[in-house]
């Protein structure tokens, strides 16, 4: 006979795993005990080696599927009296590191009992759960996971649910959120004015509504979400109106895989993920235009979630299989989560709210995915994935404040650290409030004091403000910080890298490819199309897109007409022999850039006529003047600007809605004539570049991308084939400059991150070409490659540079 202490750290509560660790004992004939703490679980088990042996093995390659083990320790202890197995009570240790598990989606089996009809206690019910599925972090309070800790606290479980819940063998076996009609929470539909609804069963008034072309507010698990029928374009347009979402893609949750199939394409792996445990919204093809137009505009993708709680379930039927579902918000606020709050901020978008009395500790918003090169890529970090957690070597308590679009925190203490859910933009008072709640309840469940706080170098983002306010006597008064902190700036491209060499496990030096917006760099210039060589602590430039005019500054990405100016402007003014000899001979001076919009916007012959459309009316020469006297027009090397301005040229109107909208709408005209070719040789056209050496730093110069451009608009090439030889240029020069570093350095593996990754386009065609050449190609997956990613590189450069 042994005895044996086991200890189980990872995200190993809330998963079943102390059931699972039961049923494990009782097969292998053990006596003992299994329990939650702030270790993790903790097993003592007793009985013939043979036995001991099989159990441990078995804990090890048979875990729960919601479970996720970081390290199993096992110590010999003396023999016991125990006459059992036992799952005792949890015990708090506060030394001790426990992970939280995320917010699971609906099991097959809740799922085939909510539709029970033979089942009185759970039939129907919007509540039903299981150890398997249902509410976590959402819910939690405190930790360990117990149903005290819980916003289930003040629902006191009926004598049926007490009995499923102490029964080891029963799959409710100390499932800390189940309940059952008796017992549980309950909704409650109210009209706009907060009124209650009497009388009526309120999952049928809100079908009802929905087919009569009306805006619900519905409280899910994260926070409330706004649905109308998705076929109804009136409704649609009508929540477009009060929201004030213009333009920007609205997501749609279907009633199941065969209603999906019917309006998009799906592959077996997005097929995978679309049915999974975690359920995002995935982007996915459209097959047809059998939805309403303004669902989407003529984005190529639908934004598609099938139902992932019992309430969504509850809302279609035979006439209802499309919603559309958008966060309950303002355009650019963090998602609402208190009914309250709720209704006094969402009266004036919707018709009515279907709300319940599980009260949401934890707000977070749906997860975002799309599947490139085969492979899941999250865009947005939510529901079912966060908060993530690592276990990593860390040497201080880092808190690394993110940036300030799309953000993100992150956290460590000891041997882990921890990235918040999505934030958003901190451009308001409500996203600063979301911030700190999440901080301070990561804080709270770990007792964790900052003593370093990493921010991004970037001197007008929202993180030096919250430096600022922290060093004149704390005004975040809320957020336990250490005395005297260490603050650690970081450059935004750098931390980029960084997030991308971390997820993959790559603690050697990398050619890293930073591609995005916008971030501040080490010349006070805004940087966004850049390659650096990096490793976990310092990064060094050593190719970058030559610099262009941003004029009127972030006032530019709202108005990418101005950025077509500044290209069109800078390549005229740079390569005035180069048009001569190309036969731009129907401008009439060289000198007058102005003479060219002049005459391109008066053309007799209309030559110019669509990018006429474009820039007639507009204020040119006051945008000129500004570039010329660097009135507010700052530099960038940025892609994405390169890309508005592009998408300018090529018939982007109008103003921006959304954040990447002209980039996309350059990445649509692409897909678009790339799909309408008939065979199945790859379009390989490009555009004419340099790439010159100054200063040791390789230059792209992409004047003749813009003056050919123009010269095939001149030649009636349509719009599409233009974006797609712009996406092949940019794909091309980048592997050409990337073989040449590759030289320079003796170095081979690269790193690509930044949100212009997420074109599809660009990812594959460079991530294609690499690979082919024998590089080693980095991605990202789970960490967004976008800002919200920033965080972790963030806290791994400042846990360098704090080693010293």
């Amino acid at each position: 006979m042994i005895r044996k202490k086991i200890v189980i750290k990872g995200r190993v509560q809330g998963v079943g795993f102390r059931p699972f660790v039961y049923r494990l004992a009782l097969n292998n004939n053990l006596k003992g005990y299994v329990k939650n703490s702030n270790k993790g679980v903790v097993i003592e088990v007793q009985g013939s080696f043979k036995e001991v042996e099989k159990f441990s093995e078995e804990i090890k390659e048979k875990p729960p599927e919601l479970s996720y083990i970081d390290e199993i320790k096992i110590e010999d202890k003396q023999l016991g009296s125990s006459k059992e197995f036992k799952i005792i009570e949890s015990s708090v240790d506060n030394k001790e590191i426990t992970l939280i598990s995320p917010d699971i989606a609906t099991c097959k089996e809740c799922e085939k009992e909510l539709l029970n009809i033979n089942n009185s206690r759970r039939y129907n019910y919007a509540f039903i759960n299981c150890t398997n599925c249902g509410p976590r972090f959402s819910i939690i309070d405190n930790l360990p996971y117990d149903r005290k800790n819980t916003s289930m606290i003040k629902f006191t479980m009926c004598f049926d649910c007490t009995k499923e819940y102490r029964n080891p063998i029963n799959r409710r076996f100390h499932a800390e959120p189940t309940c059952c009609k008796k017992c549980g929470p309950q909704l409650t539909l109210l009209n706009n004015e907060g009124q209650v609804i009497q009388n009526v069963n309120e999952v049928d008034e809100v079908k009802k509504y929905l087919k009569e072309g009306k805006i619900i507010c519905v409280k899910g698990i994260g926070g409330f979400n706004l649905i109308c029928n998705g076929k109804d374009e009136d409704s649609i347009e009508k929540l477009r109106i009060r929201k004030n979402r213009k333009r920007k893609p609205l997501a749609l949750m279907m009633r199941n895989k065969d209603i999906v199939s019917k309006y998009c394409n799906i592959n077996p792996i997005e097929e995978k993920i679309l049915t999974g445990n975690k359920k995002p919204i995935l982007l996915l093809e459209k097959k047809n235009s059998l939805l309403p137009n303004n669902i989407a505009f003529d984005n190529k993708r639908l934004g598609v979630v099938l139902p992932y709680s019992p309430i969504h379930y509850l809302l279609f039927d035979d006439e209802i299989d499309v919603l559309i579902f958008t966060s309950g918000n303002y355009s650019e606020i963090p998602i609402i989560y208190d009914n309250f709050q709720a209704i006094d901020k969402l009266k004036n978008i919707c018709d009515y709210f279907l709300i319940h009395d599980r009260n949401i500790n934890n707000p977070i918003d749906d997860s975002v995915a799309i599947v490139t090169l085969n492979e899941e890529r999250l865009i947005r970090l939510g529901r079912g994935y966060a908060p993530l957690s690592y276990k990593y070597n860390l040497e201080n308590n880092i808190l690394s404040l993110g940036s300030q679009f799309k953000n993100t925190f992150s956290l460590s203490c000891r041997d882990y650290f921890f990235t918040s859910p999505y934030i958003g933009d901190m451009d308001s008072i409500e996203s600063i409030k979301y911030f700190e709640k999440h901080l301070n309840f990561i804080q709270k469940i770990y007792k964790i004091k900052a003593n370093i706080i990493a921010y991004d170098n970037h001197p007008n983002y929202w993180s030096n403000d919250f430096i600022k306010s922290y060093i004149n006597n704390n005004q975040y008064k809320t957020i336990k910080l250490h005395n005297n902190c260490n603050m650690v700036g970081v450059y935004h491209h750098h931390a980029h890298i960084v997030s991308c060499m971390f997820e993959n496990n790559e603690r050697n030096k990398v050619i890293g490819v930073a591609f995005d917006g916008v971030g501040y760099g080490e010349d006070k210039k805004l940087w966004g199309g850049e390659f650096l060589i990096c490793d976990y602590k310092k990064f060094r430039r050593v190719g970058h897109i030559e610099y262009m005019a941003l004029p009127s500054g972030d006032g530019a990405v709202k108005e990418p007409w101005k950025i077509g100016v500044s290209l069109i402007y800078k390549a005229f003014k740079e390569e005035k022999l180069w048009c001569k000899e190309n036969h731009f001979n129907y401008i009439n001076d060289y000198k007058s850039i102005e003479n060219f919009f002049d005459v391109m916007c008066n053309d007799s012959k209309n030559k110019m006529q669509k990018v006429e459309k474009l820039f007639k009316n507009k204020s040119i020469n006051f945008i000129i003047k500004m570039i010329e006297k660097n009135i507010n027009s700052p530099l960038t090397s940025s892609i994405g600007r390169l890309f508005d301005g592009v998408a300018s040229i090529l018939g982007f109107t109008g103003d921006v809605d959304y954040e990447g909208e002209a980039a996309l709408y350059l990445q649509n005209l692409a897909e678009d004539f790339k799909g309408s070719l008939n065979n199945k040789t790859e379009y390989e056209k490009k555009y004419k570049y340099e790439i010159i050496k100054k200063n040791l730093i390789y230059i792209v110069n992409t004047n003749k991308i813009i003056l050919e451009i123009l010269m095939d608009i001149r030649n009636n090439l349509c719009e599409g084939e233009i974006a797609l030889k712009v996406h092949n240029t940019i794909i091309d020069f980048s592997y050409k400059l990337l073989i040449k570093i590759r030289e320079d350095e003796n170095l081979n593996i690269v790193a690509l991150s930044g949100g212009v990754f997420q074109n599809s386009i660009l990812l594959k065609g460079l991530y294609t070409k690499l690979k082919n050449d024998n590089f080693k190609v980095l991605t990202h997956k789970v960490i967004p490659c976008n800002d919200s990613g920033l965080s972790i590189g963030q806290l791994i450069i400042a846990n360098e540079l704090c080693k010293e």
